[in-house]
């Protein structure tokens, strides 16, 4: 039996990022990006990374789908530099 990534751990454990609604907590991006917190909100308020979506006064999330794009542009991104 393989062991779990750390992403799929944190999903096995959130009560947001696991149950399939389409939404990721902040440790899920921050998991699923590797990137710090610092660096999430300096994307997020440049407008280089999707905008989370506040639930209450203490609660943000983020659209998984807007997050997982986002990732496949920096790929895509990454194929055309490599590509020149």
């Amino acid at each position: 039996m393989r062991a779990m990534s750390w992403v799929e751990t944190h999903t096995r454990r959130c009560k947001v990022c696991g149950d399939g609604r389409g939404f990721l907590c902040q440790q899920g991006v921050l998991s699923l990006t590797q990137m710090s917190l610092v660096t999430l909100r300096r994307l997020e308020n440049a407008g280089r990374f999707p905008r989370h979506v506040r639930f209450g006064l203490r609660k943000s999330y983020w659209v998984e789908s807007e997050v997982r794009e986002w990732i496949a542009a920096r790929m895509e991104e990454r194929d055309v530099e490599a590509s020149k």
